[in-house]
Order: structure tokens, then C-alpha cells, then sequence
């Protein structure tokens, strides 16, 4: 994702002027926050974000509410849900 909003910014009207997708990879929840406010139609693996991979609730409302898309990995999915679902002496 660009550093700043403002680059964000121009690159998806550009991107949308030139009717195409406007898809994003982030690798923490600030380039996440940046690539929703930037009008990011798809987002590329959001679930890992940060080192505990857990994405604010407040920027799945705002994901959810701009109706963006989401690639997930969902095997990482798995493993994580599962990392904290089931306890360690289980493992």
C-alpha cells in the first residue's frame, strides 16, 4: 500500500479512471486503514496484519460498510483460529 493518503488517493482515481480493480496488500493495520480510506475495491490478505494477526474492530466495520472486498488466506486462518481455539497441552 502507498505511505501516505494522498498517494493513495490519486493512484485509485487513477486506477478507477482507467476502469480497473483497486487492490491493495497490507502488512499492518495502519496500510490497512490507509487502503480503505484510499478506496481500495480489493484487499489482499488483510487477516495478516501485525504480529498477533488480529485486524481492529474498527476497520472491519469500515471494510464491511465500504463493502470491500477480501482475499483471504484461509489456511492461515485455520491455523490461527486453531492456535487460539484449542489449548496447548491439546496441541
Amino acid at each position: 500500500m502507498p505511505h501516505t493518503q494522498k498517494f493513495g488517493q490519486a493512484l485509485g482515481e487513477e486506477v478507477h479512471a482507467a476502469g480497473k480493480i483497486y487492490e491493495t496488500h497490507t502488512a499492518t493495520p495502519e496500510s490497512l486503514r490507509l487502503a480503505i480510506e484510499a478506496g481500495a475495491d480489493l484487499l489482499q490478505h488483510p487477516e495478516s496484519v501485525g504480529p498477533d494477526r488480529d485486524v481492529p474492530d474498527d476497520l472491519i466495520a469500515r471494510i464491511k460498510e465500504k463493502q470491500i472486498f477480501c482475499a483471504i488466506l484461509t489456511a492461515s486462518v485455520s491455523f490461527v483460529s486453531r492456535q487460539k481455539a484449542v489449548p496447548k497441552h491439546w496441541s
